[in-house]
């Protein structure tokens, strides 16, 4: 019995050997390539730099002011980084034939950050409901039983944060845009003309993924 023990323990500690050494031979799990990015040309960067500014000028109660940053990519790119950086390609200003449509661009993504932070201030001010104490106060050794100072704040909850029957609709960024663009002094018409250049961007989101990985190198900003 012991012999056949002792074979047993040996058989597992030859196969543990045998796995650990297969974990050492796995071959390290390689990333895709992260682009390098150069920086955009003074001219272009100047630009988005002067539009993003009347933008923000021009609408002063933002409660982001993010800056507006050109990289030189050739294709059409546009995302943003949070609330603080907005970046657009080389490719989409040269596509674009007058500055009203690289304004129009600008507001475009400023719109969904606008409604992206709207919908974090909104989750943030929702309020923990009372909760409910393992043993009631009112009834004797019992374990959740009708507490009435628990139904009081349950009903306070309730009249200060109603059910909402149908979920939370969050602003169209598209309409958001248009507000901006127009407050600027542009017309929406504008948006309607880069459409077909946004959507070239929308179908880069894969790029842009490896670009938000990648250190940005933008041409600096001009200085007043």
């Amino acid at each position: 019995m012991r012999i056949l023990l002792v074979l047993a323990l040996f058989g597992i500690s030859g196969c543990m050997d045998g796995f650990g050494q297969g974990l050492l031979r796995q071959e390290p799990v390689s990333l895709p390539p992260v682009p390098k990015i150069t920086p955009a040309s003074t001219a272009a960067a100047s630009k988005v730099d002067a539009l993003g500014r009347d933008i923000l000028k021009a609408n002063p109660t933002l409660p982001v002011q993010p800056a507006f940053l050109t990289v030189g990519v050739p294709e059409p790119m546009l995302f943003h980084r949070g609330e603080r950086e907005i970046y657009i390609s080389e490719g989409i200003v040269n596509a674009c034939q007058t500055d009203a449509r690289v304004a129009a661009a600008l507001c475009t993504e400023l719109g969904k950050v606008i409604v992206e932070q709207e919908m974090l201030a909104n989750r943030a001010r929702r309020t923990i409901p009372p909760v409910r104490g393992g043993v009631s106060s009112n009834v004797d050794g019992g374990l959740y039983g009708a507490d009435q100072t628990e139904l009081v704040e349950l009903a306070r909850y309730e009249k200060a944060n109603p059910r909402r029957l149908t979920p939370e609709v969050a602003r169209d960024p598209r309409e958001v845009a248009t507000d901006y663009l127009i407050n600027t002094g542009f017309k929406s018409d504008d948006l309607t003309a880069i459409a077909p250049l946004l959507n070239q961007a929308e179908n880069n989101q894969g790029i842009q993924k490896q670009l938000n990985r990648a250190p940005m190198q933008p041409a600096p900003r001009s200085v007043e």
